[in-house]
């Protein structure tokens, strides 16, 4: 093994490290922030206590959205059913992503009686009565 030498010294050369400008993008501060709005983000920036690009645009990401959705309370029901189909449970629901076939509402409906659910994919809102009336017709 060998090593450079001068005399009895052996230098120690320190690697240079090139300046590099690393550019964050407010969208990481969104997350790392637990999702602020743009206006919280350019409040930050202005004020220096965060660096990143200029905020251009307000996007929302796709937790955003799926953290505002609202679960209203069920109130205890004194309504009791004794057979199939007594009272039957219908939600209309929109999917964030379109699905293959191009469906993008779902329309359930279930029976509180069994509590079997049915499923109904529909490419339009304006469909669910048509599907409420065959479901009808189904049982």
């Amino acid at each position: 093994m060998r090593c450079e030498s001068r005399g009895e010294l052996y230098p120690i050369t320190k690697p240079t490290n090139p300046y590099t400008f690393v550019v964050v993008a407010p969208s990481l501060w969104h997350d790392r922030l637990g999702h602020p709005g743009a206006p919280v983000l350019t409040s930050l920036r202005k004020n220096k206590l965060i660096k990143c690009n200029q905020i251009k645009d307000s996007r929302i990401c796709h937790s955003c959205p799926l953290g505002k959705h609202v679960k209203f309370p069920f109130y205890a029901s004194n309504s009791c059913t004794i057979m199939p189909f007594d009272i039957i449970h219908s939600d209309l629901w929109t999917s964030p992503i379109l699905s293959s076939s191009g469906h993008i509402y779902y329309v359930l409906f279930v029976d509180d009686y069994s509590k079997f659910l049915w499923t109904f994919p529909l490419s339009q809102k304006s469909q669910t009565y048509s599907t409420f009336l065959n479901f009808k017709s189904l049982i």
